[in-house]
């Protein structure tokens, strides 16, 4: 980047504020272009852990359909550049009026969708910069979007391990201060959240340098299957610092349930760390569990490093 993240965050708000007050220029976009933004890789910007969620399309059509208009509804907002339009902001919008325009009853005669186009005067030359300021014109209009799913912290928390990934200084008090006013959250989340972005990379590092094996849902539920005889009911679990006693009442409700004899748990480590801080003390809680538990009981660990 070679602008200031408060120079970035400025551009935006500008940005926004003429969408607002309706002063950006505005079009019409077909059905195909819908299609295109909404289905093609690499044609909307993606802020948030998920990109559609079916609920806000269904409120926005139902409302058309009562309505028999658009008018209540937002621009979609866009860029122009070589490929066509480029969707900004207004994902849950455009996938709605995909679907109203290829109905064809809901509001009859519409065949195109309004959007608002960013005109590159208000756009940085630079590519970094350009994402930068896109990206937070996407998380200030995440704040007051007519229909709605606001950001999450694992939203802002995935755009900070995006951008530790493309080198920025996410310590950096001015990166954080700006996701916090984009966000309008606290930068005490910010700083929170950076936290646990950095402490989830050092664990994929000691994860990967020790060749810890992490086993799949498919993977377990096949040791499971195997282990699992009329007299043994098997539950497997991921080893917690607070959720052992928790496991081993539940493989004895399961074995119960299922009219067994015999439980058995499989325990696995989702990572490395774990294994070291967490091993023991599940070792002490089973026992101090066996002194009050008169069913049978077995568990094992799953080894950490194996070849499936």
């Amino acid at each position: 980047m070679t602008m200031t993240h408060k120079k970035c965050l400025a551009m935006a708000e500008l940005i926004v504020k003429l969408y607002r007050n309706n002063q950006l220029k505005r079009d019409e976009m077909t059905h195909d272009q819908l299609v295109t933004i909404i289905t093609r890789k690499g044609r909307r910007l993606q802020i948030r852990q998920n990109v559609v969620h079916v609920e806000v399309v269904s409120e926005i059509i139902n409302k058309i359909r009562v309505f028999k208009h658009i008018e209540f509804a937002d621009p979609i907002l866009v860029i122009e550049d070589d490929e066509g339009y480029f969707l900004v902001n207004g994902n849950h919008t455009a996938h709605a009026l995909e679907q109203v325009i290829k109905n064809g009853k809901i509001v009859p005669g519409l065949k195109t969708a309004p959007i608002a186009i960013i005109s590159n005067e208000l756009l940085p030359s630079d590519i970094a910069d350009r994402n930068e300021v896109l990206k937070l014109v996407a998380t200030i209009m995440n704040r007051v979007e007519k229909v709605v799913r606001g950001m999450t912290k694992g939203d802002i928390k995935d755009m900070i391990k995006v951008d530790l990934i493309d080198g920025k200084k996410i310590d950096d008090a001015e990166y954080q201060q700006v996701l916090a006013d984009a966000a309008q959250v606290e930068e005490s989340t910010i700083r929170e959240l950076v936290s646990k972005v950095k402490q989830d990379s050092l664990t994929a590092i000691l994860n990967q340098k020790h060749k810890h094996y992490q086993y799949t849902v498919a993977e377990l539920n096949t040791l499971k299957a195997n282990r699992e005889d009329i007299r043994t009911e098997v539950t497997w679990a991921v080893v917690t610092p607070d959720k052992t006693y928790e496991t081993l009442g539940k493989a004895i409700g399961n074995m119960i349930e299922r009219d067994c004899t015999k439980a058995h748990v499989l325990f696995h480590f989702k990572n490395y760390e774990d294994v070291k801080d967490l091993k023991v003390k599940t070792e002490n809680r089973i026992a101090q569990f066996m002194q009050h538990c008169t069913a049978k009981l077995t568990y094992e660990f799953l080894p950490c490093q194996v070849e499936i």
